[in-house]
């Protein structure tokens, strides 16, 4: 990871985490830690300036989307409360996105390329919302 990178990820950590932070844990209704590979995530050649909407559009955003659909309700904000214990972001997946949930941990794992399409968004939300849902 080169220096404009490095700056690019610690301007999103800085500017932009905290309020994702915060939308997640108001969402589940407790702190819910969050492990992310920020290094495979941070794709070099040039993409520093395109961090944050990719970030932002292909994982951040659907996330807490999805989980503000599964809370909407009394019913849903206490399976997450009482079940969603941490999330993993990764950057492995070879295609758009992978979801498990599994022993109270949430697992994403996408990779960048482009930012999604808003059909594509859609598909993120469902997909992380369908798979809590399952095992809630």
């Amino acid at each position: 990871m080169g220096l404009a990178e490095k700056r690019a990820l610690k301007a999103f950590q800085d500017n932009k985490l905290p309020t994702i932070q915060a939308q997640i844990d108001a969402a589940v209704g407790k702190p819910v830690p969050m492990t992310i590979d920020w290094e495979k995530l941070s794709l070099d050649g040039g993409y520093a300036d395109r961090y944050e909407e990719l970030w932002l559009a292909s994982c951040f955003e659907p996330l807490v989307t999805a989980l503000e659909e599964v809370g909407v309700d009394d019913m849903g904000r206490e399976a997450l409360h009482e079940s969603l214990q941490s999330i993993r972001i990764l950057g492995d997946y070879a295609h758009a996105l992978k979801v498990e949930f599994d022993a109270g941990v949430l697992t994403l794992d996408f990779r960048l390329w482009n930012a999604p399409t808003a059909d594509e968004r859609k598909d993120f939300v469902k997909t992380i919302r369908t798979t809590l849902e399952a095992a809630l």
